[in-house]
């Protein structure tokens, strides 16, 4: 089963409701340098702002814009196509891509691509989600992942590969990492896709039925305090990934780069996890009906796990979306992720959702100031100018306004 192309921008038409810290200005290597030197982001003079997927033939130009960074995206079956073992042309291809754009002043921020397997990871036994009816995920580049929540055997192969890479690219000093490590390299399942009732859940395949504290349990069936026992530990188990991410990135790649989890969607929100519980996960409850539940986007669940690593911020990779209302069930995802990142002393960051105009690009600038993010990461390189999208111009005339204030004080 897949998706079939649903982008984040199809997602919010529909009604269903990635970055890095790095210096402005090319000063200093990164912003957070590790626990003996925290960053302090009130020393800069203003946010940071980023493009996603540019071309290093333009680095040069989004310096002189003013941009401040860039990231560099590896495709893990590019990196190991035929086994445990990086590639040495691919490898210096991304080290040649690191130094392009240091040489121009931009920062990098390094994605690592997991969201990418090579076919000998996939081929693994048991190595796709599995939902209720047997029906196996897959989809198209980049959303065509393997469970690492649940299979030991992905989980580890995951290991080794960013072991690897941090050995090899540890000394580049990326100054930040994206973590998310699934669909899109976000972290959270596999969406539900369109089919009625939306109750659709990705932990029945070997590994999970085997972790499991209810193997027998299908969500729609059952008693109300099963339906509790199944969600807390399908939530829990993908907020326990995206931490133990965290511990391999930190144990390979070191202190200093601060990694930066990428975070979709609309969120779960207060009382949905209550509510879809009583409905007995029949998928009629307004967090079931957005796919909040389904994608395991819990985020009240996941940032007290994210803040016990040192150097951790979260990023909306929904910031443009307008509030649908006052209350935090109706605010849009970079309001309502930032007011819990302040509570759990977590840096923000914003993300687009991609294909924006300039109204939109200024709607997420506005969020940038108000909201005290760090910066923004803008979505992308290839759509710049494109369709009616907004133009490297529009951003640079975004990075030049003389309203912008210095970030909050690190929450480290």
């Amino acid at each position: 089963m897949s998706d079939r192309g649903w982008t984040r921008r199809q997602v919010l038409g529909a009604g269903l409701v990635g970055a890095g810290v790095l210096a402005v200005g090319g000063v200093g290597r990164s912003l957070y340098t590790g626990p003996t030197r925290p960053w302090d982001p009130a020393a800069l003079p203003r946010p940071v702002f980023g493009l996603l997927q540019a071309d290093p033939a333009r680095y040069e130009e989004l310096r002189e814009a003013g941009l401040d960074a860039v990231t560099l995206s590896l495709t893990w079956s590019s990196a190991e196509p035929s086994g445990p073992g990086l590639d040495e042309v691919y490898l210096r291809e991304i080290e040649d891509r690191h130094r392009r754009a240091r040489d121009a002043g931009l920062q990098v921020a390094l994605g690592a691509g997991l969201q990418y397997p090579p076919a000998w990871v996939a081929d693994l036994p048991g190595s796709r989600f599995v939902d209720q009816d047997g029906r196996e995920w897959t989809g198209g580049s980049g959303d065509d992942v393997v469970d690492a929540v649940f299979n030991p055997e992905v989980r580890a192969a995951q290991e080794g590969y960013l072991q690897r890479l941090g050995e090899r690219l540890s000394a580049l000093e990326p100054a930040g990492i994206r973590v998310g490590g699934l669909t899109r390299g976000e972290l959270h399942y596999p969406t539900g896709g369109r089919d009625e009732p939306r109750n659709t859940f990705w932990a029945f395949g070997p590994a999970a039925l085997t972790a499991s504290p209810l193997p027998g349990y299908r969500p729609g069936s059952g008693a109300p305090d099963d339906a509790r026992v199944f969600l807390d530990w399908y939530l829990d188990a993908l907020a326990g990934y995206g931490r133990w991410q965290l511990d391999v990135y930190r144990r390979y790649f070191g202190p200093e780069p601060r990694l930066i989890v990428l975070l979709p969607s609309w969120g779960v929100r207060p009382g949905e996890v209550d509510a879809a519980v009583a409905g007995g996960l029949t998928g009629t409850t307004p967090g079931e009906r957005r796919d909040s539940l389904t994608q395991g986007v819990d985020w009240e669940r996941q940032l007290p796990l994210l803040r016990e690593v040192e150097g951790v911020a979260v990023c909306s990779t929904w910031l443009d979306p307008p509030d649908q209302g006052a209350d935090d069930g109706f605010t849009s995802p970079g309001v309502y992720l930032a007011g819990l990142a302040r509570r759990h002393r977590l840096g923000v960051w914003g993300e687009n959702t991609g294909g924006n105009d300039a109204a939109e690009l200024r709607r997420c600038g506005d969020r940038v100031r108000d909201l005290g993010l760090e910066g923004m990461f803008w979505m992308g390189g290839e759509d710049l100018g494109e369709d009616g999208n907004a133009t490297l111009e529009d951003y640079a005339a975004l990075v030049e306004r003389d309203d912008w204030r210095p970030p909050p004080p690190s929450p480290y």
